[in-house]
């Protein structure tokens, strides 16, 4: 290297030493400065508020630095209170629930509560807290999220007093068992109610004096188990399609009878096995009542057609018997003439008069064409 070179590079150096110098000096100036300035601001502030002499040491200093930072960092988050004024977004901003604008309501608070983004991802205050409470309703531990983009919203309650914990807890108690009450309270009330019939049934068809004898001299155990019992049987018994035996036998074998005339050795067709035309809810109400009902109806035909019978209780049976066999029968002939007419059923064509060179019918005129 020449002696020119080592000169220009010594000179270089001796720049950027000078240049460091310069830089630290006015870093220290600077500093220097916002101490004096948070300094004057501190003795300002002392003087006029508390007329107390105010005294240039580390500690003043550092007081107002924090002071100054404090304030800083309020008005920071006083920014993230969002306003119509402070929005970055501006007029583009669009609640989602109102879908008001910022300058339709310039100050009205704005919240961003979910990662929407776009304009979707603002919204009022005000709206939002409407909206919250109408998907609560009235549960303020029911979590709400957002229909755009199912984020759960932050919702913080302010503290409350011991009592109102208590409260609270109590009530989301009882509210989580009322199902379970109310199930316990429905089958008490079914078994009571079924204790009832079953008491009036032994006593309609026993009679009320053997039959209050015969409830008192059972055994308590029993009579609550079966008492209760007696409604169900009778929906069993009800339940037992033994009409509907008789009636296939009939159909395959009535026909061979000696006694049994004009007997069609076979129908034209099979026709679709069916109900009785009746939804399943009537059937069912139907089957109940006929259940129901049959102890009064056998008491009513054993007094009409077997009076001499003593005592009560086999009377009713005897009522009973006679009531469902008569039924059954009439039941079997009914389904019987409803199978043939359904077997036997035909089918016309179609023929339109004006084909055939006919007059149309007039109404009142059919039987003179």
């Amino acid at each position: 290297m020449s002696d020119s070179e080592e000169e220009h590079t010594c000179v270089l150096d001796d720049k950027t030493d000078e240049k460091e110098e310069e830089d630290d000096v006015s870093e220290v100036d600077a500093e220097e400065e916002v101490a004096e300035i948070a300094a004057e601001t501190a003795m300002s502030s002392c003087v006029l508020h508390h007329d107390v002499p105010v005294q240039h040491d580390d500690e003043t200093v550092n007081s107002a630095l924090e002071a100054t930072s404090t304030t800083r960092e309020e008005t920071q988050d006083s920014h993230k209170t969002t306003t119509a004024t402070e929005m970055e977004e501006g007029p583009a901003a669009t609640c989602w629930v109102c879908f008001a604008t910022v300058e339709d309501e310039p100050t009205a608070k704005w919240l961003r509560p979910c990662h929407c983004r776009g304009t979707s991802k603002w919204v009022h205050e005000a709206c939002l807290q409407r909206w919250i409470d109408e998907k609560q309703k009235g549960n303020s531990t029911t979590t709400v999220r957002c229909p755009q983009c199912e984020a759960e919203y932050i919702i913080v309650f302010p503290s409350c007093s011991p009592l109102v914990k208590i409260l609270e807890g109590v009530d989301s108690w009882l509210l989580s068992i009322s199902p379970y009450c109310a199930g316990i309270g429905f089958c008490i009330s079914v078994y009571w109610c079924s204790w009832t019939f079953g008491f009036l049934t032994v006593v309609q068809v026993m009679g009320l004096q053997e039959g209050t004898q015969t409830i008192d001299k059972a055994d308590p155990l029993v009579a609550m188990i079966m008492l209760p019992t007696i409604p169900y049987m009778l929906i069993l018994a009800r339940m037992i399609p033994w009409d509907q035996y008789l009636l296939r036998v009939w159909r395959r074998h009535g026909n061979k009878l000696p006694f049994v005339k004009h007997a069609p050795a076979a129908y034209a067709r099979e026709p679709a096995e069916g109900g009785d035309g009746a939804d399943t809810v009537k059937s069912g109400l139907r089957l109940f009542i006929g259940a129901m009902a049959l102890p009064t109806m056998a008491t009513i035909c054993g007094k009409l057609f077997f009076r001499s019978v003593r005592p009560n209780w086999q009377r009713a049976i005897l009522g009973g018997i006679f009531y469902v066999a008569v039924k059954g029968v009439v039941k079997i002939y009914y389904k019987q003439g409803q199978y043939e007419r359904q077997a036997n059923r035909v089918i016309l064509d179609f023929h339109p008069r004006e084909e055939e060179g006919e007059v149309p019918l007039v109404q009142g005129v059919e039987d003179e064409v």
